[in-house]
C-alpha cells in the first residue's frame, strides 16, 4: 500500500467533529464504518472507492459541500495498532483515488481531484476497529444507508455477493446525523432539543427502541449512555416511553442510535435496523435475525 506520510495533529482532527455542530449541510455527519482491528487502512482505501463509486449511482444530481474547516485524513499509528512512537502518525489527502489497490488498499491521490470535489472525508476516530467518513455533500447520510441497502438487495445473490466481497474490510455502515461532546450533560441536553425534530419524521408515532454503543470512553456505562439518550425521547418516563412512542426491543420501527467514541457522541434515528441486520452490509440478504 502507498501512504503518504505528513505532520499533523490527530486529535485536531477527532475534535472537527464538534464544529460547526448547526443544521445546515456543512454539520459534522456521515458513517461510523467498522472493521477489523488492524485492517484499518485496507477498509478505508476500500469504502471510499465504493462510496465514492454508489454516490454517483444513487445520487447523480448530488453536489459537494464546502468545508469551513479543511482537514485531511489521517489515523494515528499507536491507536490502530500500526507503530510504536506515541508521536507517530499517518495522513492520507482527502483526494485519495478510487483506483485503490484490488485487494482496498490506499492507492496514490489524483492530482485532477480538488478538496472542493471530494464528497467523503476520514475523520480520526481515536478507537482501533472503527472508521468515521464525513459527508461532503448533500446527501443525508440516512437516506443515503437505506436506499443503499434497498439497492443491494434487489440484486441476484450473485452480484450482492460481489459488491459485498468489494468492502470485504468492511461490516456495519452506521449513520451518524448528528454529533454533540461525549459528556453526559451536553448528550442529554442535545438530545432533548433534537430527538422529538428527528421522531417527528417518522410520524406516526410508532415503536422504538435505543441502541447504544461505547468506545473508548473510560467510566461511561452503555447503560448510562442509553437512559440519557433516552431521557430526551418525547414523553419518555420512568417506566419507558409513555406516551406516542412506545418501546419495542423485538421489532421496533425505528432505532435511537447513540455511539460514544472518544469525546465524540454520534446519533441518529435509524429505520428498519432489525431487516438490515443491525446495519451490518456483510449480513444484507442473509436468512435470520438480526
Amino acid at each position: 500500500m502507498k501512504l503518504t506520510r505528513i505532520r499533523t495533529n490527530a486529535a485536531k482532527k477527532h475534535s472537527s467533529l464538534l464544529h460547526n455542530v448547526s443544521e445546515g449541510w456543512d454539520r459534522p455527519r456521515g458513517l461510523l464504518v467498522t472493521c477489523h482491528v488492524g485492517s484499518e487502512t485496507r477498509a478505508l482505501g476500500q469504502i471510499r472507492a465504493f462510496l465514492d463509486k454508489h454516490l454517483a449511482l444513487l445520487f447523480p444530481d448530488n453536489s459537494p459541500v464546502c468545508s469551513s474547516y479543511p482537514q485531511g485524513l489521517q489515523f494515528d499509528l499507536k491507536t490502530v495498532g500500526l507503530g510504536n512512537g506515541a508521536n507517530e502518525s499517518i495522513a492520507v489527502p482527502e483526494e485519495i483515488s478510487s483506483r485503490g489497490e484490488e485487494e482496498g488498499g490506499i492507492s496514490e491521490p489524483m492530482a485532477t481531484v480538488t478538496k472542493a470535489d471530494s464528497r467523503f472525508q476520514a475523520v480520526d476516530a481515536a478507537c482501533a476497529g472503527v472508521l468515521f467518513i464525513r459527508f461532503r455533500v448533500n446527501v443525508d447520510p440516512v437516506v443515503f444507508v437505506t436506499k443503499l441497502f434497498e439497492y443491494v438487495l434487489s440484486l441476484p445473490s450473485t452480484e450482492r455477493n460481489d459488491l459485498k466481497k468489494s468492502i470485504s474490510y468492511c461490516s456495519r455502515l452506521l449513520p451518524v446525523t448528528h454529533t454533540v461532546h461525549s459528556a453526559l450533560s451536553d448528550i442529554a441536553a442535545r438530545c432533548k432539543e433534537l430527538l422529538p425534530i428527528l421522531l417527528a419524521q417518522h410520524a406516526p408515532p410508532s415503536t422504538l427502541s435505543c441502541v447504544a454503543e461505547v468506545r473508548n470512553k473510560e467510566g461511561l456505562k452503555t447503560k448510562v449512555l442509553r437512559d440519557t439518550v433516552m431521557s430526551g425521547i418525547p414523553g419518555y418516563g420512568p417506566d419507558g416511553v409513555t406516551s406516542d412512542w412506545k418501546v419495542n426491543l423485538s421489532d421496533p420501527k425505528v432505532v435511537v442510535f447513540a455511539s460514544v467514541f472518544k469525546s465524540i457522541c454520534g446519533l441518529a434515528v435509524l429505520p428498519d435496523y432489525f431487516k438490515y441486520r443491525k446495519y451490518n452490509f456483510q449480513m444484507l440478504g442473509s436468512n435470520g435475525s438480526g
